[in-house]
């Protein structure tokens, strides 16, 4: 890996290099054309001199087309090293990216070789969590036959589903295709096992008090037997005839 990364930064300099060159090249040519378009003038200039008649006038044309020759020549070069330079470039730049993509998959080998190991963590850790997950269950389930203060199935069960819920963000909840729950619903099971254990707690305090003897039943009132009442009480001739509107008399003998 040190070897492709340096092999890599070196093409990286002479790129860098290079560009500076072809930069130094351009501000020459810009000079050289300039010296050019300046010989141009002075000869334009001495040939009107040499058409007057001018005494010096020939030595100013010669001066004025050695100047262009030297522009000229100068052009030429440049041109030529700005092909050197540019094949230079486009080599540097080949050998880099030749080097990175070497770089780029040996990282990705050595990333690749470590990834499975990410996702057995993950069914490791899973397969743990589930053990202690009924581990709990089954204590609370071992509270509940005991008659000791725990909640009910259904509301342990809702709320470790909240203790689940809480381990993740909205976004991964959504793409577990799990519904979110509001702050208001969020747990933890550190804080459920706190609480239930307090129950448990506060439930066999309650139980050492001693409760009030209950309360003696009241007596059922009595209700008179038909047959007593017949006996206490049998109705006369007279009430009979007293029920019936007839009036009953009694002789004398």
């Amino acid at each position: 890996m040190t070897s492709t990364n340096s092999g890599n930064g070196a093409a990286k300099r002479v790129v860098a290099q290079v560009e500076a060159d072809l930069r130094r090249l351009a501000q020459q040519r810009g000079e050289a054309h300039a010296a050019l378009a300046a010989a141009d003038r002075a000869a334009t200039a001495a040939a009107i001199l040499k058409f007057r008649g001018t005494k010096d006038a020939a030595a100013k044309v010669r001066d004025a087309k050695e100047q262009r020759g030297a522009a000229v020549d100068m052009l030429a070069e440049l041109d030529a090293v700005e092909v050197d330079l540019q094949r230079e470039l486009v080599e540097a730049r080949a050998t880099g990216d030749q080097l990175a993509r070497e770089a780029d998959a040996k990282a990705a080998k050595e990333f690749a070789a470590g990834l499975p190991n990410l996702f057995h963590e993950c069914d490791r850790h899973l397969a743990d969590f589930r053990r202690s997950y009924v581990t709990c269950q089954g204590a609370v389930r071992e509270a509940r036959a005991k008659r000791w203060s725990v909640p009910s199935e259904e509301l342990m069960v809702s709320k470790m589903v909240r203790a689940i819920k809480t381990a993740f963000s909205v976004a991964e909840l959504r793409a577990l295709d799990m519904s979110p729950i509001s702050s208001e619903e969020r747990c933890t099971f550190a804080s459920l096992g706190e609480s239930y254990a307090a129950g448990v707690i506060g439930g066999a305090k309650q139980s050492l008090t001693p409760k009030p003897p209950p309360k003696p039943a009241a007596p059922s009132p009595a209700v008179p037997s038909p047959t007593s009442e017949a006996v206490r009480r049998r109705p006369s001739i007279h009430d009979t005839a007293a029920a019936a509107g007839q009036e009953v008399r009694v002789g004398r003998r």
